[in-house]
């Protein structure tokens, strides 16, 4: 998470959202995932398109794969809760046999990222739709699954140093070293 605020924070201000690529493990039979990792992907968007750049997100999903060889591609992620058309497209990218998750569906995590307000986060699946071959690649149904976010000790101990900005009119927390 704190990867995807990170991201969302350096956006261009120009950009509506950010996406990047989940990495992690599945389990034996496919039906639990565990985000572990994720990079950022260059897209640019406008009313009319969406384009990804999908050279970089093919060199980084290797590279990334090179240096963490357990891990698998699991899906991606956005910083809207907005689910379009656009949001379909990319969906499908995930899930495809040739570029994705194949043969396990790609998930799908939103994380809203306003200033002043709690981080909302959302996960889904996607199922196609009957539409006509033109519209297949841009259509699927969002179909949300249950997810749950977990953080070790020392995840918390910085969770916590944050959150103490928040009451500070500086809004900074300072840093206690030993």
């Amino acid at each position: 998470v704190f990867s995807i605020l990170d991201h969302a924070l350096r956006r261009d201000p120009q950009s509506h959202r950010v996406i990047g690529a989940l990495l992690g493990v599945r389990s034996e039979d496919g039906m639990e995932v565990e985000v572990r990792n994720c990079f950022a992907i260059p897209h640019t968007e406008t009313e009319e398109q969406v384009e990804v750049d999908v050279e970089y997100q093919k060199n980084m999903l290797s590279l990334q794969l090179k240096a963490n060889p357990r891990e698998v591609l699991l899906g991606w992620y956005t910083t809207s809760l907005d689910l379009n058309n656009f949001s379909a497209l990319i969906q499908n990218f995930f899930a495809s046999p040739e570029t994705g998750t194949f043969p396990h569906p790609a998930v799908h995590l939103t994380v809203s990222t306003e200033a002043g307000r709690h981080v909302d986060a959302r996960t889904y699946i996607s199922a196609p739709v009957g539409v006509n071959a033109e519209r297949a690649s841009e259509s699927c149904l969002f179909i949300p699954v249950p997810y749950e976010i977990r953080y070790g000790e020392a995840e918390k101990s910085g969770l916590e140093l944050i959150t103490g900005a928040k009451d500070s009119e500086s809004r900074a927390a300072p840093v206690v070293t030993d």
